[in-house]
């Protein structure tokens, strides 16, 4: 059968899906498409939207089967990103900052790629390097969404709504969810920006969630539980909640937390929510 025969889905048909939320029926559908297609550029959505409902696992294990195959370099830089952003995602803060430093020397900088490496590097606690990048991207491509975001956040860019903006530089019209998100959208403040916040973990148990705000407590941290809904189960993050009195200071304070949490050995990640 030829690849176009596939259950008559199209990508644009599969890019509807995402679009509109359903991140599980356009995971499916672009199973099927592959079934018959083997395309790598299948297989590599089918690695992103595995990482947006957050199976990392298999997120790995699918772009390792992709970096296994003899892929365009466009493809394999994607997918190579993309792999970084799981590194994130799980912790693995130096493996992100290596990989994501690597593709630098080798590879036009993008801002997608510009602001992986700053997030590696900065949760890596490489502040000078972290710093470095932020210039470069803030130089080359000051109008970028990526730029926006580190500059801090504005009522005057909240369609942007996803955080990190990961594909928003690759061509595909598709954005990215944060690491350890769900999918859905972010929500607006009375402001109307979007609400950031650092998550330091996520349990299936409410009261799991609340022994975890306990213990932040005890260390001089307020955190908050957010829940959320994912393969029908529901997820109850803890969150610190990233406070500033102007969207400039946000990814100031947003360092300050992460510092202060890494002093402490916990380990976290920014997000919207």
């Amino acid at each position: 059968m030829p690849a176009e025969g596939v259950g008559a889905v199209s990508r644009e048909q599969i890019l509807a899906l995402e679009l509109s939320g359903d991140l599980e029926g356009a995971l499916a559908a672009l199973t099927r498409r592959y079934s018959v297609s083997r395309d790598p550029v299948d297989l590599f959505g089918i690695a992103r939207l595995t990482y947006e409902l957050g199976d990392f696992v298999l997120a790995e294990s699918r772009t390792r089967e992709l970096l296994s195959q003899d892929v365009s370099t466009v493809i394999k830089r994607d997918a190579l990103l993309l792999l970084a952003h799981i590194y994130l995602a799980t912790g693995r803060f130096e493996d992100a900052h290596a990989l994501t430093t690597a593709l630098l020397d080798l590879s036009d900088p993008t801002p997608a790629l510009l602001y992986t490496a700053f997030l590696a590097s900065l949760l890596n606690g490489e502040g000078t390097s972290a710093e470095r990048i932020r210039d470069r991207l803030e130089e080359m491509f000051p109008e970028s969404p990526e730029s926006v975001l580190v500059r801090g956040l504005s009522a005057s860019h909240a369609e942007i709504s996803w955080y990190p903006s990961y594909m928003l530089s690759l061509g595909e019209g598709v954005t990215m969810s944060p690491a350890g998100s769900t999918g859905e959208r972010a929500t607006t403040d009375e402001e109307g920006g979007l609400r950031v916040g650092i998550q330091v973990g996520s349990f299936l148990e409410r009261k799991n969630a609340q022994e975890m705000v306990d213990i932040l407590g005890e260390k001089g941290f307020t955190a908050v539980i957010v829940e959320a809904v994912r393969d029908g189960r529901t997820f109850f993050r803890v969150l610190l909640p990233v406070e500033a009195q102007t969207p400039s200071l946000t990814q100031e304070r947003a360092q300050e937390i992460l510092v202060s949490l890494k002093d402490q050995r916990i380990e976290g990640f920014v997000v919207f929510y």
